[in-house]
């Protein structure tokens, strides 16, 4: 059986290259490696599309993204994260902790060398540093948890066990009175289903 993944005959291809690899080699399930490659083949066409119309305005993904975070934030639309502010207590306690050990175990243990006096901050600076570097780190893990309500035990009511295999779903939120628009608009695209 040969499966192909070229959309013209004439261009070279990497994903058919890979596959032809694949399949040369006797590696099974190459019709999961088509639907992996189906989903890149969905991607690289949606930023293309995205790029000629960026072109039209001379901005580029980042400048995009970088203008719609400005203008959703500034009008409170889409509200600053709070993770940020563990980000910066973790970094701050990480600090302090990092002062405070060295500051006392050098008190504690009184090593004086080359004169110096025991509480010296240059070299407590370093290890400041990495303690604000571990414990922010360490905080934005614990707000991503916490906030995000991570780990999901049920899954989304939204969720099919089809999307894991060679599908994908679109959940889309719009007030009710346009939900009949937005199911014409998905039927039109081509959508295979569309349930509320």
């Amino acid at each position: 059986m040969t499966i192909r993944t070229r959309t013209r005959a004439d261009e070279f291809d990497p994903l058919d290259w890979v596959l032809e690899h694949w399949q040369a080699q006797n590696r099974p399930a190459a019709e999961h490696f088509v639907a992996a490659s189906s989903l890149f083949r969905t991607y690289q066409g949606v930023t293309a599309r995205f790029d000629e119309v960026l072109t039209e305005f001379e901005l580029t993904r980042t400048g995009y993204l970088l203008m719609a975070t400005l203008f959703l934030s500034g009008e409170k639309v889409r509200p600053l994260s709070k993770v940020r502010l563990f980000t910066l207590l973790g970094a701050l306690a990480g600090t302090a902790t990092g002062f405070f050990l060295t500051i006392w175990t050098s008190l504690r243990w009184e090593l004086v060398t080359g004169g110096k006096d025991p509480v010296s901050f240059p070299p407590f600076v370093i290890i400041a540093f990495e303690l604000t570097i571990l414990f922010g780190g360490l905080a934005t893990l614990v707000a991503v948890l916490l906030l995000g309500r991570l780990p999901k035990l049920t899954p989304s009511a939204t969720y099919d066990p089809r999307f894991t295999v060679d599908r994908f779903g679109v959940a889309v939120a719009c007030p009710a009175e346009t939900a009949d628009q937005v199911r014409s608009l998905l039927t039109a695209a081509g959508a295979e289903e569309v349930r509320r």
